[in-house]
């Protein structure tokens, strides 16, 4: 439980720096766009550990924390449900827990896996010696442990917060106003094809990708 803590905050603190041990064109291209996971880097220990670490913040004890297996069903009436692990096995978070371990799932194929190792390392160094500060600054583990995930908890409790209108607002743009924006884009894009260049009132994708050469 505390080296979990560990590992989230040195991500918190050092997202940008894990983000960049794995930044390079053809990875750039698969991260959030033609294969998980996200280009964003986050931790998922799953629902039930998550729910083991807000007790721990509201005041509950460190150990207790158990992922027993469970059975799953198939979705097939004709076969019996099957024994699976109780935390999902998410593979779209590039930092997910995976039974005994967490996986970094966002290191290129054609890449060499030891820079993006020692970055990780670092990063886990850096939340241990975050926590060894706390302790010998007088916090028992307890308290010094459900600190640390306070501090990574901060930025969900505050999406959390978030006003309804603004939630609402982004789901009228996604839902709404791209599909229209996407629409207007094809007709553009069929005129563009059919107008002579000097008569065509707006710059053509040609003149954008490489108008900066000029």
């Amino acid at each position: 439980v505390a080296a979990i803590a560990c590992l989230a905050h040195g991500l918190k603190k050092h997202n940008e720096l894990v983000r960049c041990a794995v930044a390079h064109a053809g990875n750039d291209h698969r991260l959030g766009a033609q294969e998980a996971p996200p280009a964003i880097i986050s931790l998922y220990p799953g629902t039930g550990f998550e729910a083991h670490v807000d007790g721990i913040i509201a005041g509950g004890e460190l150990l207790g924390y158990k992922a027993e297996k469970k059975l799953q069903s198939t979705g097939c009436k004709a076969s019996m449900a099957v024994e699976a692990n109780v935390e999902d096995r998410n593979r779209t978070a590039p930092f997910p827990f995976c039974g005994n371990r967490f996986e970094f799932r966002a290191v290129g194929s054609s890449q060499n896996c030891s820079f993006p190792v020692m970055i990780c390392n670092t990063v886990m160094a850096a939340g241990m010696a975050h926590l060894a500060g706390l302790i010998e600054g007088g916090k028992s583990l307890r308290d010094a442990v459900a600190g640390v995930y306070k501090e990574t908890d901060a930025l969900r409790q505050l999406m959390g917060r978030l006003p309804a209108s603004l939630a609402h607002e982004a789901g009228y743009l996604c839902d709404t106003v791209k599909p229209k924006m996407d629409e207007v884009s094809a007709h553009v894009d069929r005129a563009e094809g059919l107008m002579q260049r000097e008569l065509y009132p707006y710059h053509t994708y040609e003149a954008l990708i490489y108008s900066h050469h000029h």
